[in-house]
C-alpha cells in the first residue's frame, strides 16, 4: 500500500504539470464569460424596468436595450470556453494513454519495472491516477456550467424559490425512493470509467506486442474498438437472459426494472473491468515488448 502510494503521488505530479494549467486556464475563461453574462442579464432587467416606467422611449433604447460591447465579449469568451473544454478533454485522453505508454511500455518502463513492486501495483497507479484526473476534467467541465449559468441566475435570483425548489427535489427522492438508484448510477458511471480506461491500457498492450512493432498505433486503435466490440456483445447476451425485460411496456416497468438492469450492467462492467485488469497484467508480464 505504502510503494502503491508512492506511485500514486508520483504520477499525479507527472501529469499536473500539463492538466491544472489547463484547468486554471477554462476556469479564468468561465468566470470573465459569467460575469459578461451577468452584466448582460442586469443591463436588460434595467431595460425592461425602464420601458415598465416609461423612460425608455427612444429608438436606439428600444434597439439596443445591452451594450454591443458586451455580446462581443460574451461570444469571444464562449468560443474561448468551448475551446478550453475541447483541450481538456484531449489533453485528459491523451495524459491517460501517454502516462501508461510512457511508463509501461516505453523509457520509463526500464526503471518501473526495477522497482520491488509487483506489476498489479504498476498498473493500479496508473489505473488510480487516470481515474483521478479524468473525474477532476469533469468536475472542472461541471464547474464551468455552473460559473456561466450561475452568475446569470443570481443576478435573476428573485424570480427563483430556491428553497421551494430544494424542497421538492428532497420530497421526490424519499417519495420516490430515488436514493438508492441514483446510487446505482454513479456506481455504474464510475465503473464505466474505469473500463474506457482499462480497455485503453489492454489496446496499447495489444500494440506492443512484437508480432507488432511496425503498426503498434494501428493495431492498438483497432485493439481497442474490438474489445469495446466484443464487451458490448457480451452484455447484449448477457442482459438478454430469461427474466431481465429490457423492452418493458409501460413507465411503471421501467422505474421497477431499473434496479435490476442498472444493477445487471454493474455487474457486467465490474466483470469486464477485471478481466481487463488480469489481462493487462498478464501482458505485462510475458508480452511486454520494452
Amino acid at each position: 500500500v505504502q510503494m502503491l502510494g508512492k506511485l500514486l503521488k508520483y504520477e499525479l505530479k507527472a501529469s499536473a504539470r500539463t492538466l491544472l494549467p489547463l484547468y486554471a486556464g477554462t476556469l479564468l475563461v468561465a468566470m470573465v464569460c459569467g460575469i459578461s453574462n451577468a452584466t448582460r442579464m442586469s443591463n436588460m432587467n434595467k431595460w425592461h424596468q425602464a420601458m415598465a416606467d416609461g423612460t425608455a422611449i427612444t429608438f436606439s433604447s428600444f434597439s439596443e436595450p445591452v451594450d454591443g460591447g458586451i455580446n462581443t465579449v460574451i461570444m469571444f469568451a464562449m468560443m474561448l470556453v468551448f475551446a478550453f473544454c475541447v483541450a481538456l478533454v484531449v489533453m485528459t485522453v491523451m495524459c491517460v494513454i501517454g502516462r501508461f505508454n510512457d511508463g509501461i511500455a516505453g523509457k520509463e518502463g526500464y526503471l518501473m519495472f526495477t522497482l520491488p513492486v509487483k506489476q498489479e501495483t504498476l498498473l493500479a497507479s496508473k489505473l488510480l491516477g487516470a481515474l483521478v484526473w479524468t473525474l477532476a476534467s469533469m468536475l472542472v467541465i461541471f464547474l464551468v456550467g455552473v460559473i456561466i449559468g450561475g452568475a446569470a441566475v443570481w443576478v435573476e435570483r428573485e424570480f427563483f424559490d430556491w428553497p421551494y425548489l430544494w424542497e421538492r427535489i428532497w420530497t421526490w427522492i424519499q417519495e420516490y425512493s430515488l436514493g438508492f438508484p441514483l446510487l446505482l448510477t454513479a456506481m455504474n458511471g464510475l465503473l464505466s470509467i474505469i473500463s474506457v480506461i482499462l480497455t485503453i491500457y489492454l489496446a496499447v498492450m495489444v500494440g506492443q506486442m512484437e508480432q507488432f512493432n511496425k503498426y503498434r498505433v494501428a493495431v492498438a486503435v483497432v485493439a481497442f474498438f474490438v474489445i469495446t466490440w466484443a464487451f458490448g456483445l457480451a452484455e447484449t447476451i448477457l442482459m438478454g437472459l430469461p427474466g431481465i425485460n429490457m423492452r418493458p411496456e409501460h413507465v411503471a416497468d421501467v422505474y421497477g426494472n431499473y434496479n435490476m438492469i442498472a444493477g445487471m450492467d454493474s455487474l457486467c462492467t465490474a466483470i469486464f473491468c477485471i478481466v481487463c485488469f488480469c489481462c493487462t497484467v498478464w501482458m505485462m508480464k510475458k508480452k511486454l515488448n520494452l
